[in-house]
């Protein structure tokens, strides 16, 4: 596609490695403390910048789970991006008047049966971006995150996820948003979360 890719550690380097609870147990902490949160992806997309060759006016973020979280975060906080890019992020604001702020365009790629994403998170995002008239789009599909399935439903989302057609559908909306975002310059830039 073209793109330098930057990818951001928001725990940091005194959380090295981390094991899958203590993930959890990080993500917890930025989730609970959002001016930290994008504190951090604010320093991060920072760093993207001083990249040689960087075109500052051409930014996007893209992210999974947590990271897909911080990218809509990181729009919320105003930040001058073209596009944000959330796979199965946790869609919930504490102050969803912080929607006022965002600048970019945003896609999220959500699956329905996504145990950490309840039905009041989903539609109280679809209000916020209808209230403060965000230009975004949200592909649904009816699986969640296959790894966090159980049983039969575990084996049918990961068919989905994993399909040539399941992989194109996400993969192919995520680049086709990129392109359209991106498409005045050569080379854009895109922090990953």
């Amino acid at each position: 596609m073209g793109y330098v890719c930057f990818a951001a550690d928001v725990y940091g380097k005194e959380c090295a490695r981390p094991a899958p609870q203590e993930c959890g147990v990080q993500a917890g902490l930025y989730r609970k403390d959002r001016s930290l949160f994008r504190q951090r992806l604010t320093d991060a997309l920072e760093q993207l910048k001083k990249i040689p060759g960087c075109h500052p006016n051409q930014l996007a973020a893209i992210g999974y789970c947590f990271g897909g979280t911080g990218v809509l975060e990181l729009a919320r906080s105003g930040a001058d991006l073209r596009g944000v890019v959330s796979f199965h992020g946790g869609l919930d604001s504490p102050t969803p008047e912080d929607g006022a702020h965002i600048r970019s365009k945003v896609l999220v790629l959500h699956g329905a049966e996504d145990p950490f994403v309840s039905q009041e998170n989903l539609q109280a995002f679809v209000q916020e971006m209808r209230q403060w008239q965000v230009d975004w789009q949200m592909i649904q599909w009816w699986c969640g995150p296959f790894f966090h399935q159980e049983g039969g439903w575990r084996e049918r989302c990961q068919r989905l996820s994993l399909s040539p057609s399941g992989r194109q559908t996400q993969l192919g909306s995520h680049e086709g948003f990129l392109q359209g975002n991106l498409s005045s310059c050569r080379g854009g830039m895109v922090i990953a979360f």
